[in-house]
C-alpha cells in the first residue's frame, strides 16, 4: 500500500511499467488489484516518465490498456509533448490498442502541442488501419496542425495513396457547382427584389397613371 504522494508512487509506477514492458498481464493485473490508490500510480507522470497508458498503447498491448483503464487511468492523459495514448497508437498503427481506446471514449481529436491530431500522424506514418478506425470514430478529417498542414496534405506529400483515398472518401461531399450557382442566383433575386412602395400599390389598384 502507499499514500497519494512520495517515493512509493514512483516505485509502484516503475513496477507497473516493468510489467507492461514485459507484457506480463498476470503480474500487472495482480499489482493493480492489490493497490489501494491504483489510479494515483497509474496516472503518475513527470518530466522523465511516460504515462503507463501511453506505454501500453505504443506496444499495441490491448489487454494492458484495458486493465489500466479499469484501474481508472485517465484516457486522455498526455506526455510532456501533449501526445495521448490515442496519438501514439495512431502513430505506430497499434490497431488493437486503438480499438480499446476508441470504444472506451477517448478524444480522437485531441492534438499534441504542435497541433497534430491522431489522424494527422496516422496519415503521416501511413498507419492505414489506425486511420480507418479514427475516421470511423469521428475524427475531424480536415483538422490542420501548425502551418495549415492537414492529414490529406501530409498523406499526399508523403505519397501514401491509400491514406489519401480514404481521407478523400471521408470528406463531406461538395455541393455540385451548377446547383450551388443556381441557389446563389435565386438567393440574389430574392434579395434584390424591392418591396412595393405605397405609390406602386396605389397605382396597381387604380390602373396606373392617368
Amino acid at each position: 500500500m502507499f499514500g497519494k504522494r512520495g517515493p512509493a508512487v514512483e516505485e509502484t509506477h516503475a513496477s507497473l511499467r516493468d510489467h507492461i514492458f514485459n507484457r506480463d498481464i498476470g503480474a500487472l493485473e495482480a499489482s493493480l488489484a492489490s493497490l489501494r490508490w491504483a489510479s494515483t500510480a497509474v496516472n503518475h507522470r513527470s518530466s522523465d516518465t511516460t504515462p503507463l497508458l501511453l506505454l501500453a498503447a505504443t506496444q499495441d498491448d490491448a489487454p494492458s490498456v484495458s486493465l489500466l483503464l479499469r484501474a481508472r487511468a485517465s484516457i486522455n492523459i498526455a506526455d510532456s509533448s501533449g501526445a495521448t495514448a490515442t496519438f501514439v497508437a495512431a502513430r505506430s498503427n497499434a490497431a488493437a490498442a486503438l480499438e480499446v481506446l476508441i470504444r472506451s471514449g477517448c478524444d480522437v481529436n485531441q492534438p499534441r502541442a504542435s497541433g497534430a491530431t491522431p489522424l494527422y500522424v496516422a496519415a503521416q506514418n501511413d498507419s492505414r488501419a489506425a486511420l480507418a478506425m479514427l475516421i470511423a470514430g469521428g475524427a475531424a478529417v480536415d483538422a490542420p496542425k501548425e502551418g495549415g498542414f492537414t492529414p490529406l496534405l501530409i498523406a499526399a506529400m508523403r505519397g501514401h495513396a491509400p491514406c489519401v483515398s480514404a481521407l478523400l472518401q471521408a470528406r463531406p461531399a461538395p455541393v455540385p457547382r451548377a446547383r450551388a450557382a443556381g441557389r446563389l442566383s435565386r438567393s440574389r433575386l430574392v434579395c434584390r427584389r424591392p418591396a412595393p412602395t405605397q405609390t406602386a400599390r396605389t397605382m396597381s389598384r387604380t390602373g396606373g397613371v392617368r
